[in-house]
């Protein structure tokens, strides 16, 4: 994944991450203006040139408890690898003002079915072709270009 975020997504530009890790977070803040989006206090402040938002799982949405004001208005790349366990992930489609703001997005892990499923469903929900590598997927809002 990050030989396409390097070929794909220009240095400087504003990423978000749901979701962030050790390994993650530590590569694409070098590069990036990165929002880390995180529901676990142990990933929230591990590295510097981070802009870190905590978000609690709403019980109500199982979903992260994030704003639309916690994040900026457009964004070049949204990375799907969080909230942890598959099963919450796919509640992102609940809340499509993240999808309106992002570029592209990418859905790690998506060897596993509910990762694909997901992608394909964020794919028909931003109407664009979904495309499949390795271990990850890409949604490219052709339009905006």
């Amino acid at each position: 994944m990050r030989n396409w975020i390097w070929q794909n997504i220009p240095r400087g530009e504003t990423v978000v991450e749901l979701g962030a890790g050790l390994v993650s977070t530590r590569i694409l803040r070098k590069r990036f203006k990165l929002f880390s989006v995180e529901e676990n206090l142990d990933f929230i402040g591990l590295y510097s040139n981070v802009a870190y938002i905590h978000a609690e799982i709403d019980s109500t949405t199982n979903w992260y408890s994030l704003k639309p004001e916690q994040l900026p208005k457009k964004f070049n790349l949204l990375i799907i690898d969080g909230p942890s366990g598959s099963h919450l992930r796919r509640n992102i489609l609940q809340c499509e003002w993240i999808f309106e703001r992002a570029q592209t997005i990418i859905v790690d892990d998506t060897w596993r079915e509910s990762e694909r499923l997901l992608a394909e469903s964020i794919g028909i929900k931003v109407k664009t072709s979904v495309y499949e590598h390795s271990s990850f997927s890409v949604i490219t809002k052709i339009e905006d270009r």
